[in-house]
């Protein structure tokens, strides 16, 4: 097991291994890194759990026969299902794709269209995963094949030949969307190909730059092509910069001021793109044909203006970004091994208006940004709109205005740790995103909650401030283990009236209210915020810091029943209880001492004929 000296450094490169390439980060587990490690005569899988402290080798051999790996993917919605291309080489006689359900521990052989898999890559559909595209590169004279496109609707179990409509074309790279189901994008010899019936069919839309005139015996070939949004997508290329599409990819157009001296124009390859931030663009670069991909690029503004962030760190052979705190970039380099870099940057507070007015949340005199994205249940995904509460403390709804969803505050907590402490509750169990950015010191902090979870959280070293170095990525604890009743009662015509300890929901006809139990023995009851008429919160020791949020459904059209959702902010006791005021039916939910709590129960209030 490899101990990197430090996980990143801040506004530097640190190398956190000193062996691997193809560097891949898990975007359902964050802290999980994979990377392919060429061994003499034998390959295998570089992981860590700890966003790359510490490592672990895992051999790989299917059958008693050891791999040469060209490329590796995770499957998008199972952090357990891996798979990568293994091609001929000297030493080894596997060809085709090689999968582990079991995170690495075990693999099995699937066969490919083709005789060699020399340079394949291969990607998962995000929104079917079983769904993979796989190429096989340029390389026709290496290895030919009658299905150098191939794509399985099964994983791997059978597969159609994707027929380009340049008779004979190869794709480098086939990229499907995220955001809209049987769209892809692909790198062809020819240009960028666009699908929208899951590579059944194709259309050429951007033909291959020829702008300058290349060297002798050299193209302006299309390199990476990757999707920032539904509209945005961004393209790569060996000779002739970036091009940009601002509408699904079905247009492009060049980004860069091109020049003219051949040993000074833009070649990029391998771009990636901040999951938050749509205009933040990576890639790694060189400065000519004859030169070899040593840098790394960084465009802040989608693409029209670049910088580099680092001297020469050897033969770059890869580049991945943190899909919750994207600040925290990684590359592989043939001399150096992976290396990471946490971008921050100093901001003033008001700089935090700036963003897309509704989309971000700024407290504290915000100092602190609050940003949150979502992916429901049928892989539709978007960003949280924001809604301030007070100072301290601000909400999201993904779905509707009236509907808030997670609940986030931050607490100064400098005269206990010296750190800023970052609380957050769901009243939702899809699958989501919070990153917080502390302005002055530009530490960022990302959070991610699975889909089918509801999640509370309280980080109380999310911003230190001595050395304000970004923290690790948190998951969210497991649901605990919380107590329900329902009690029936007779039925009322009383409905509810606002008092002091009293919020009222749904027109007045769920009254809920709680009691508080702290680590010091004191109790008390929670003062109730109304918010909308579906959502309230409950603060109990101070006004402007939210520490319960609780929101009543109408769930009749599904299943006949109100829904109760709640979050808590605080990980002091509670029993949380909502009346129906027109049937007197009570509900309550207890939360231990020490526990982060949230819940839904679709079945809170059935209605009963």
């Amino acid at each position: 097991m490899f101990a990197s000296v430090a996980s990143a450094g801040v506004n530097t490169w640190t190398q956190i291994h000193p062996t691997g390439h193809s560097i891949r980060v898990v975007r359902q587990q964050p802290n999980t890194l994979y990377a392919i490690d060429h061994q003499p005569a034998r390959d295998g899988l570089l992981r860590s759990l700890d966003r790359g402290l510490t490592w672990q080798l895992l051999p790989v051999e299917v059958d008693g026969n050891v791999p040469f790996l060209t490329d590796l993917a995770i499957d998008p919605n199972d952090p357990n299902h891996i798979c990568a291309t293994s091609g001929l080489s000297s030493w080894s006689v596997l060809n085709g794709l090689i999968c582990s359900s079991n995170a690495g521990a075990d693999w099995t052989l699937r066969s490919v269209p083709g005789t060699c898999l020399r340079h394949a890559t291969f990607a998962f559909d995000p929104l079917r995963s079983e769904r993979i595209y796989l190429s096989t590169d340029y390389s026709e004279s290496i290895c030919p094949s009658s299905c150098p496109n191939a794509i399985s609707d099964n994983s791997g179990v059978t597969w159609r030949c994707a027929d380009l409509p340049e008779v004979g074309d190869r794709t480098r790279r086939m990229v499907p969307s995220p955001f809209e189901r049987d769209v892809v994008l692909a790198v062809g010899y020819s240009g960028l190909y666009r699908s929208s019936d899951a590579g059944k069919t194709w259309i050429l839309v951007e033909p291959t730059p020829a702008f300058p005139a290349p060297p002798v015996n050299f193209e302006n070939l299309f390199t990476d092509v990757v999707w920032a949004t539904d509209q945005i997508a961004y393209a790569a290329s060996d000779g002739a910069g970036v091009y940009r599409s601002e509408d699904g990819g079905e247009n492009w157009f060049a980004t860069l001021p091109f020049p003219t001296q051949l040993d000074s124009r833009p070649w990029v390859s391998n771009l990636v793109v901040d999951t938050f931030h749509p205009q933040d663009v990576f890639g790694l670069v060189k400065a000519s044909a004859s030169d070899s991909i040593h840098e790394v690029a960084r465009s802040p503004n989608g693409g029209f203006g670049w910088y580099n962030p680092a001297n020469w760190l050897g033969v770059l052979t890869g580049i991945a970004i943190d899909p919750v705190t994207p600040n925290r970039v990684y590359v592989s380099s043939q001399e150096l091994g992976l290396l990471a870099y946490d971008f921050q940057e100093r901001s003033v507070a008001g700089d935090c208006f700036a963003y897309p007015v509704g989309q971000v949340l700024c407290i504290k005199n915000n100092r602190f940004r609050v940003e949150s994205r979502w992916r429901d249940f049928a892989g539709h995904s978007g960003i949280g709109h924001a809604e301030p509460q007070s100072e301290d403390s601000g909400a999201f709804w993904f779905f509707s205005p009236e509907n808030l969803e997670l609940f986030v505050k931050e607490v100064d907590g400098r005269a206990f740790n010296d750190s800023f402490w970052t609380f957050y509750g769901a009243l939702s169990n899809v699958e989501f995103t919070v990153l917080v950015k502390d302005m002055e010191t530009g530490a960022q902090h990302g959070y991610f909650n699975r889909s089918g979870n509801f999640a509370s959280q309280g980080d109380i070293e999310s911003f230190p401030q001595g050395e304000a170095q970004t923290a690790p990525t948190s998951t969210p604890l497991p649901n605990p283990l919380v107590s329900k009743t329902t009690t029936a009662a007779p039925r009322s015509t009383s409905a509810c009236t606002p008092s002091a300890t009293t919020l009222c929901l749904r027109d007045g006809r769920f009254a809920a209210s709680v009691t508080w139990h702290d680590f010091t023995g004191h109790t008390g009851a929670g003062h109730p915020l109304p918010i909308t008429s579906d959502t309230g919160s409950f603060w109990f020791f101070d006004a402007g810091i939210y520490e319960l949020a609780v929101k009543v459904i109408d769930g009749r059209g599904t299943n006949d029943a109100y829904w109760v959702f709640y979050g808590s902010l605080s990980n002091v006791a509670f029993e949380l209880r909502i009346v129906d005021t027109t049937t007197g039916e009570s509900w309550t939910r207890s939360n231990p001492s020490g526990t982060f709590a949230s819940g839904g129960d679709i079945e809170a209030f059935p209605q009963l004929p």
